[in-house]
């Protein structure tokens, strides 16, 4: 009779076993696919097919010149446009102070410098387009950080 009780114990100990992992199995696939999902999401459906890169940066040297810099890359076929826009913040609203364009085939490019008042909050709107036939396929805009001088 002791020993029916004991191999009872070890049963039940060894299905409570197998349910505690049975479950935490299938909590951990549940977990993995959903990540899959969101990562598969947006491997498959890229937010843009014809811009494939686009860059900002906006940076201040001394005496209060800024390096206004952007970038456009487009999948071949297209053609690239950049707009650079530096503005600054006055009475509660961004104004566009000086800008610069550049467009080519596969990518366009500008680096230019301006020099600013000092007092105000400046950032940089980049306009990137992918054209195909003279007619605008995407369109991205980036804004960089603020920078108060």
């Amino acid at each position: 009779m002791r020993n029916n009780y004991k191999n009872k114990i070890i049963s039940v100990a060894i299905t409570v076993i197998l349910c505690l992992s049975f479950s935490f199995s299938v909590s951990a696939q549940n977990s993995k696919a959903a990540s899959q999902n969101i990562l598969s999401g947006t491997i498959v459906s890229p937010r843009f097919t014809s811009i494939i890169y686009s860059y900002n940066n906006l940076t201040l040297n001394s005496g209060g010149k800024f390096t206004c810099a952007g970038k456009t890359e487009v999948q071949e076929g297209y053609d690239a446009t950049v707009e650079v826009e530096l503005q600054q913040h006055i009475d509660g609203s961004w104004t566009t102070i000086k800008s610069w364009q550049a467009s080519d085939t596969a990518y366009a490019y500008v680096m230019k410098n301006k020099y600013v008042a000092k007092g105000y909050s400046y950032r940089l709107k980049t306009t990137h387009q992918a054209k195909k036939n003279g007619k605008i396929d995407e369109t991205s805009v980036k804004y960089s950080d603020v920078i108060k001088y």
